[in-house]
């Protein structure tokens, strides 16, 4: 995650402090430590280099499924405002349905985190106003 360039096939695992600033920003210390003993393992250091070969290429005018697309106001690993753009490109690409929500004050584990039920509840009845 650091260096996606990095060709070491040792497993890599993330320091807390990193977590702390990519995933649960802004959370309390003792949920923040709570997250990390329950969600972070050893990984490949060569997973997050694989989305950026040209078998990753996103063709934006072909049709797809719903989109829903929701951004955490304070997420740094994935900025709402690079969310927001993703939502755009498949939005003006494609005639498929796209959408973005931004959620205030959330991070990047806003859906674990402590009232994830209004995401849940948002994307479900997104969900259910696409019939799927």
């Amino acid at each position: 995650l650091l260096n996606p360039f990095n060709s070491s096939a040792k497993p890599y695992l993330m320091p807390f402090e990193h977590f702390q600033y990519t995933f649960v920003n802004k959370m309390p210390l003792a949920e923040q430590q709570k997250a990390y003993n329950a969600v972070v393992v050893p990984e490949s250091i060569r997973l997050g280099r694989d989305g950026l070969g040209s078998g990753s290429k996103i063709d934006f005018s072909k049709a797809h499924a719903p989109l829903l697309f929701m951004g955490g106001e304070i997420d740094h690993i994935m900025p709402a405002s690079l969310n927001k753009t993703n939502a755009e490109k498949y939005q003006k690409g494609s005639s498929s349905v796209t959408e973005y929500k931004l959620f205030p004050k959330r991070n990047h584990y806003g859906i674990a985190a402590e009232g994830w039920e209004e995401m849940a509840d948002y994307a479900y009845a997104w969900i259910q106003k696409q019939g799927v």
